[in-house]
């Protein structure tokens, strides 16, 4: 996932599952648990996997992993 020049490799359900529950705090976060629940959603075909994408882009984006450009 690229977002603004910053990469991180997330390839997977998996993978975006293994980056949630490494990260401080864990799913304790408002942005994480609404990341979370979009990946269990996408796990059971609720949603689609744009739709996880960009729940977990919007954790990223939260967290300061990535950075939202000013406006």
């Amino acid at each position: 996932m690229a977002f603004e020049g910053r990469r991180i490799a997330i390839s997977s359900i998996d993978e975006a599952w293994a980056f949630l529950s490494e990260w401080p705090g864990g799913l304790h976060t408002e942005m994480a648990h609404v990341a979370g629940i979009a990946l269990t959603r996408a796990e059971v075909g609720r949603i689609s996997t744009a739709e996880a994408r960009q729940a977990f882009l919007d954790f990223c984006i939260d967290a300061e992993i990535l950075v939202r450009p000013p406006s």
